[in-house]
């Protein structure tokens, strides 16, 4: 069957929570910018708010973007909506909200693809996943989109509810790829795998590339690591300076397969 992501570019540059070191991240700010600097997709982080709204935001808790303290799972969306998500970790001239998912999807529109990862790990069997696919069937949004988590639970449960969007499973740096994940990958039939980049050896994206999978390794935001992530033949790098990885991967990249360019052994772990 074909990988529905094969219809992104070769060396695919995707905004890492939008344009998030220059814009604060998961913010309309954040993704209009990754917008208009030409990014070919776009990754947020999605989680549910006390009364069941899907809405932007990678923590657990609220106060590293916004400067006020609470848990967001135990938060009322009205409570979220009150917040300045620029006031915090990446303070940012003027008022930014947190955005729910449908405001996402009206601004992005489709001109480019979109990443979404379910991030519910403090809350791993709360119903985000099913929430997320009745958004996205509900809008019509099932192109140009794919579904991605540390959580293979939230991902299989995803996959019921909606089985046209692919999905992508996110690996971590100190466990990397362990046999129980390796199983997962197969189990849930992914069409993606997002490793970080200071585990991977050549041999073992190639392993995946070779059946079928795409491999999108996070996140990289030093020219020099770009470049030799773009060398070593994976299929796209997350960064939060989407701007200047289109820059290096002009220089790098062509409009062949990636997998024709030569490479080194190993991405560097260094950027």
């Amino acid at each position: 069957m074909p990988n529905p992501l094969d219809a992104l570019p070769p060396c695919t540059v995707i905004a890492h929570r939008g344009a998030s070191r220059e814009r604060p991240e998961n913010t309309l700010e954040a993704i209009r910018l990754a917008l208009e600097e030409g990014a070919h997709a776009v990754e947020i982080d999605l989680k549910r708010t006390a009364d069941g709204v899907v809405v932007l935001m990678h923590d657990a808790t609220v106060e590293r973007t916004t400067g006020v303290a609470g848990t967001l799972h135990r938060m009322t969306y009205r409570e979220v909506a009150a917040l300045d998500a620029g006031r915090g970790f990446h303070p940012y001239p003027g008022r930014h909200s947190v955005p729910r998912l449908e405001e996402v999807l009206e601004t992005v529109a489709r001109r480019t693809w979109l990443n979404l990862e379910l991030t519910n790990y403090p809350t791993p069997l709360d119903d985000l996943p099913e929430r997320v696919a009745g958004i996205l069937l509900a809008a019509g949004y099932l192109q140009k989109v794919w579904v991605s988590s540390f959580n293979p639970v939230a991902l299989w449960r995803f996959r019921r509810a909606l089985p046209r969007v692919p999905l992508g499973l996110l690996v971590g740096g100190r466990g990397g790829l362990t046999l129980t994940r390796g199983l997962w990958i197969r189990l849930l039939r992914a069409e993606a795998v997002h490793p970080h980049r200071g585990h991977l050896s050549r041999s073992w994206w190639r392993h995946w590339q070779k059946r079928g999978l795409r491999v999108f390794v996070y996140t990289i935001n030093e020219p020099r690591a770009m470049a030799e992530a773009f060398q070593a033949q994976v299929d796209g790098i997350f960064t939060d300076v989407p701007q200047r990885a289109l820059e290096v991967r002009a220089r790098i990249c062509t409009s062949a397969s990636p997998h024709a360019m030569g490479a080194p052994n190993a991405l560097s772990p260094s950027g």
